[in-house]
């Protein structure tokens, strides 16, 4: 971790499911701040500074961000810039800005472009990043980050106090608890965005003109909860041992396999005599 933070100072990496606020997240950094917000994602530079014109856009914004402290720098689908290999269909690959990132961030002569003190903060978001298989890959993007925090979904005591909020704020006073309790208990393995997103959709402003002659009900919001996607299990799996990968968490170590092996090939030797 020392060695992370002491090569990249500023990147911060925001893992998990879609809906889980990672975006919502980066933007309240920056309001609360009272930040600039730049954009590096691939998707949206897509196009733009082609072939060596790419590390004069990264340089530029990098150096605009800190002449302008303080600043955030967002790159959403964090690992695609950290996948290896050229994009499908042709065009340019998510990957063409990391070689001028690390270039600014950490080169090889010289001081890097961006310190600790310059109050700019690189935050990248992903909700795939198991998708960077290839080892040299994963430890890239590993070792570039100097924080990695994991966005796990709402537990129960967390969608009741979500849904009781989201409700109240929507207009309606003193949900019943009963009812809130049935409302967080079916709807998990859904996201926190899932859940802004169910009662914003039920409680509209129409709808909330219409309480004293139709009081709320827990019927009302059942329905496009089943309209929303769930994170499924093996997906919200699949991210949290990603995630333990990178704390080196349930990771046997090499000389316990070899063990193993060992231990393998002994009982066939056995066997054979």
């Amino acid at each position: 971790g020392s060695k992370r933070v002491a090569k990249n100072a500023t990147p911060v990496l925001l893992v998990g499911s879609h809906g889980a606020g990672k975006k919502m997240l980066v933007n309240a950094v920056a309001t609360e701040t009272g930040a600039n917000l730049f954009n590096l994602t691939p998707s949206n530079t897509e196009g733009k500074y082609p072939g060596k014109k790419a590390y004069e856009m990264v340089h530029t914004v990098l150096k605009v961000a800190k002449a302008l402290p303080p600043s955030v720098v967002w790159i959403d689908n964090a690992e695609s810039v950290f996948t290896s290999g050229k994009k499908k269909g042709g065009g340019e690959p998510p990957n063409r800005i990391l070689k001028h990132l690390t270039a600014c961030l950490n080169p090889k002569k010289g001081p890097a472009l961006l310190e600790p003190e310059d109050r700019v903060i690189i935050i990248g978001t992903s909700s795939q990043p198991y998708n960077c298989e290839k080892a040299k890959d994963f430890n890239a993007f590993k070792d570039f980050f100097s924080k990695i925090l994991m966005m796990p979904l709402p537990d129960y005591p967390s969608r009741q106090m979500l849904w009781t909020h989201l409700i109240e704020k929507a207009g309606v006073e003193r949900p019943n608890p009963d009812e809130i309790q049935t409302l967080s208990r079916i709807s998990e393995n859904y996201s926190n965005g899932s859940i802004a997103s169910v009662v914003s959709r039920a409680l509209t402003a129409r709808r909330l003109e219409r309480l004293a002659r139709k009081p709320f009900s827990i019927n009302e919001l059942i329905g496009p909860l089943a309209k929303e996607e769930p994170v499924y299990h093996n997906v919200d799996a699949d991210l949290r041992k990603w995630y333990h990968k990178t704390l080196g968490i349930g990771i046997p170590p090499p000389s316990a396999e070899g063990g193993n092996k060992d231990k393998k090939g002994g009982k066939g030797k056995g066997k054979k005599k």
